[in-house]
């Protein structure tokens, strides 16, 4: 089993409605409606893999929700897939991600009054996105590795470069534009470890919109 790890979310996620019989049912409603699930591989050395996944309601999953008005209309379901990699072996280290998300009746929730409290400094006139994604790759080499002194003095210095892109309104819900909600960034740098406990740290970034 040590390599494969299987993760349940907790269902601590509504622990705080558990305080009175009344909250401690509507906990359980809206649990109901959530599942995250996660897997780690380690199959391969220096590699590991991951899958995960979420489920949920993003409307009528707050304990009290008015089940005659627009809850029991919209779901607003919210389904989550990420996979991961990290590989660190031969003085590499190579990282990347992809997510994707995905929100329906997500034109409806612009509507919905109750999505932020009367202290919020942000308003509802923005919609909401159907979809977002984000994905990126970095890797660093450990140049110290072939320099013998250094090696043995357990100093490293990785060069390392990253490069990601993002959207978190892909969808354009009703032909809305938001342009500057899709980035790419790229980064070089350093990252330097005269002792195992202490890294500096030095990067060079870019970062715009497409």
């Amino acid at each position: 089993m040590n390599s494969l790890r299987i993760g349940l979310m907790s269902a601590a996620l509504v622990a705080g409605l558990a305080t009175a019989s009344a909250q401690t049912v509507a906990a359980d409603s809206v649990m109901q409606h959530v599942n995250g699930k996660r897997i780690d591989n380690y199959c391969i050395k220096g590699l590991r893999i991951g899958l995960s996944g979420y489920y949920g309601h993003a409307i009528g999953n707050s304990y009290p929700n008015n089940k005659d008005g627009a809850e029991s209309k919209y779901k607003g379901v919210v389904a989550i897939g990420a996979i991961d990699f990290t590989y660190n072996n031969y003085n590499w280290i190579v990282r990347g991600q992809a997510d994707y998300g995905y929100l329906s009746d997500a034109k409806q929730l612009k509507y919905f009054t109750n999505r932020l409290n009367g202290l919020s400094p942000f308003h509802h006139s923005a919609f909401v996105s159907k979809n977002a994604f984000a994905y990126g790759i970095e890797a660093g080499y450990n140049v110290f590795s072939q320099i013998e002194k250094l090696r043995q003095d357990n100093q490293k210095l990785y060069l390392f470069g990253r490069y990601e892109h993002y959207n978190p309104y892909a969808s354009k819900t009703k032909n809305t534009s938001y342009d500057y909600t899709n980035v790419q960034r790229m980064a070089v740098g350093i990252n330097y470890y005269p002792v195992k406990q202490i890294v500096v740290k030095a990067e060079y970034h870019h970062r715009g919109s497409t």
